[in-house]
């Protein structure tokens, strides 16, 4: 687990379809912080909703950016999937 928790109101997750702004995120244990933004959404395998994002996450103040692809799991939840 990445140990950051999203403070928001909504969505519940930064991949929901809902979810169209950054969601930001902190650890409060490292005082890392950082981004969370959807950027595409699309039907990935067996009609699972999927949703890359891009997120940018401040390491002792140095900004590191990566992407990445979340699918809807059958319970709900999203899972980062790939690499």
């Amino acid at each position: 687990s990445s140990g950051f928790s999203y403070h928001r109101d909504k969505p519940t997750s930064p991949f929901a379809p809902e979810a169209i702004i950054s969601v930001v995120t902190a650890n409060p244990d490292s005082g890392h912080w950082g981004t969370v933004t959807p950027v595409s959404t699309y039907q990935g395998e067996g009609g699972r909703n999927c949703r890359e994002f891009e997120q940018t996450i401040y390491i002792d103040g140095q900004p590191e950016q990566a992407t990445g692809t979340a699918c809807r799991q059958g319970d709900g939840t999203w899972k980062i999937i790939g690499g």
